[in-house]
């Protein structure tokens, strides 16, 4: 119940450094992200926009980009590095986990692996196909309507009666857990909370099984979770941000 390998649309490598320059704080203007960044004015025109649409970057008022919501918790302007608490994360699950944000037409998230120190980016068109968009969907600003399934119609191969049940089994365990699609093992998936009560981001990991492996993992996510519900960046986004409700960032 992973993302299909047409969903996903991930980051060049090479692209990454726009989310290097843009991490380490303030707004740039596209000059400025091209020069920082050293790609073609064209490549950072055409990116900035994919990144903006997944909420992994936002655009100012007066035209700048900034760092969106995931990047700014998760890197601490250090993007490059092992920094921040994806690492620890991807220790403690033995696999790789990463901090999404919902947009309209899915997801947008960083992402860290165990036996990597790189961090990358990615996007999916589908948000109720993984642990992390089920964990968003059932703690975001609508969760308790029809329009979360409507907004979000679920798969080919699931059923919105199949959905309803996995977003309230979420809503009731505090966890959203679905199966890999590729290999063995499971994702796992919490929401961090605003001030408002509402998941503006989740944290995902993969575990082996749901034996011994899932007790750690989870306990790990929820600590997570806690430290970053308590972060000023997060504090500051409120129900009221379009965002909140899976619009655009």
């Amino acid at each position: 119940m992973a993302h299909s390998a047409k969903a996903v649309l991930s980051v060049p490598p090479k692209v990454l450094c726009i989310l290097q320059v843009v991490g380490a704080g303030g707004a740039h203007p596209i000059p400025d992200i091209a020069v920082g960044s050293g790609l073609p004015r064209a490549v950072v025109d055409r990116w900035t926009p994919r990144l903006v649409g997944w909420r992994l970057l936002e655009l100012t008022e007066s035209g700048c980009y900034r760092a969106g919501l995931a990047l700014r918790l998760t890197v601490g302007g250090a993007l490059p590095a092992a920094a921040g608490f994806l690492p620890e994360l991807a220790a403690v699950g033995r696999g790789r986990v990463r901090l999404g944000v919902l947009h309209r037409s899915g997801l947008g998230y960083l992402e860290r692996m165990m036996s990597s120190a790189a961090i990358t980016a990615a996007g999916s068109r589908r948000a109720d196909t993984s642990a992390l968009g089920l964990a968003l969907l059932a703690f975001g600003a609508d969760h308790g309507n029809s329009s979360v399934v409507s907004g979000h119609p679920p798969a080919g191969h699931r059923s919105s009666e199949k959905l309803h049940h996995a977003l309230a089994l979420t809503r009731l365990s505090g966890a959203a857990i679905t199966r890999r699609s590729r290999g063995k093992g499971f994702r796992v998936a919490v929401p961090v909370l605003g001030s408002a009560g509402i998941a503006l981001v989740a944290i995902e990991s993969t575990v082996p099984n749901l034996g011994d492996a899932f007790p750690p993992a989870l306990a790990a996510l929820r600590a997570a979770s806690g430290r970053l519900a308590q972060d000023p960046a997060l504090q500051d986004r409120g129900a009221d941000d379009p965002a909140a409700a899976g619009g655009e960032g």
